[in-house]
């Protein structure tokens, strides 16, 4: 498990205080009546209240007849990941946001355009093979690649220690968690992403995240290698070991400067509702204001000092780069289709852990 600070999927059953001044909260039930499900929400809205947090998010599988008298009542989740796309039953795992602050999505129009219309990808494994010469993927992080992955991740927040800890608890057993990258032809980290994996009510889910690239490594696809590495050993450890399919999915950030999203569309992800579809008229799939991403983008729109004279909280620098997030997922068709059995292996062949 990643650091308490850091972790992406966080923990099903308990309220969470988490970075940003956010309030988290998953629930480890299914949700089967709507009057239950909203007076959880009451009861996590009420905790964010009292420690005057900027921003709360609720997570839960819902069964159709929640989700559609929830939409009757106006109430739609900001996020509705079908479960049915990998072949379960109608549940979705959807996620209620609420912030305090106004939330603009100014990229909105830019992402949508590329993603209303359907697009075929390459082979993953054919990706893999276009790795410049002597270039390498590998799944093994070491003491000495502490420096190198801090530069690529700080701007996800992680500091020197908190990079030195993961790398010497990564490996240990069950700590579902899972490291892909790419070396250069000098053995260095050119690129890093992670996953984090969290089981609740029936969900194995998987999330993708912290995509980094070296600046001097750039437009070379090596992001996506990676992160093409990382699916198929997901599935690999999953789909193919006992037959579990699991919920890959990640928050993409939309701003112009770190567009992620491009990376997990050309690894095979998709984003429900929104790939493929015309006339969408409001951003959907979004998070909003979620997270921090201290990248080279313009700072966001949120008056801090109006936040500051609602909240009496202090907010850092950090605040100014709250960034909007679109998340997609791996469907099962996907995976049968980009992460087959033989194009794993091929892809895990790829490995060189050195």
């Amino acid at each position: 498990m990643a650091s308490a600070e850091l972790t992406s999927t966080g923990r099903s059953g308990l309220i969470e205080q988490r970075s940003f001044d956010r309030t988290y909260f998953t629930s480890d039930a299914r949700a089967t009546r709507t009057d239950v499900l909203l007076r959880k929400r009451e009861i996590v809205n009420h905790f964010a209240e009292i420690n005057k947090n900027r921003r709360t998010v609720f997570r839960a599988r819902c069964s159709p007849e929640v989700i559609e008298e929830l939409e009757q009542k106006n109430d739609r989740p900001s996020v509705s990941l079908p479960l049915s796309e990998l072949g379960l039953n109608n549940d979705v795992l959807a996620s209620f946001e609420s912030n305090i602050h106004p939330s603009e999505v100014p990229e909105w129009d830019a992402v949508y355009a590329d993603w209303k219309v359907k697009k075929e990808i390459k082979n993953p494994s054919d990706q893999i093979l276009q790795l410049p010469e002597g270039y390498s993927l590998t799944n093994n992080f070491k003491p000495e690649d502490s420096e190198t992955l801090y530069q690529l991740w700080k701007s996800f927040g992680w500091t020197r220690e908190k990079i030195s800890h993961f790398i010497s608890t990564y490996k240990a057993e069950n700590s579902g968690v899972w490291v892909s990258g790419v070396r250069d032809n000098n053995n260095e980290l050119a690129s890093a992403c992670m996953g984090e994996a969290l089981y609740f009510d029936g969900i194995y889910m998987v999330e993708a995240t912290e995509f980094g690239t070296r600046e001097d490594q750039r437009r070379k696809n090596l992001s996506t290698a990676a992160v093409i590495g990382l699916n198929a050993q997901i599935i690999e450890s999953s789909v193919y070991r006992d037959g579990t399919i699991p919920l890959i999915i990640s928050e993409y950030n939309m701003d112009p400067a770190s567009r992620s999203d491009k990376v997990g569309r050309n690894a095979g992800m998709t984003i429900p509702g929104v790939d493929g579809v015309e006339g969408l008229t409001e951003p959907t799939q979004v998070l909003r204001d979620n997270v921090a991403v201290v990248d080279e983008g313009n700072p966001n729109t949120i008056d801090l000092a109006a936040l500051h004279n609602q909240t009496g909280k202090e907010y850092g620098h950090d605040y100014q780069y709250l960034r909007n997030f679109i998340v997609g997922m791996m469907t099962r068709e996907n995976m049968e289709k980009y992460y087959s059995r033989e194009q794993v292996g091929q892809i895990l062949s790829k490995f060189i852990n050195n």
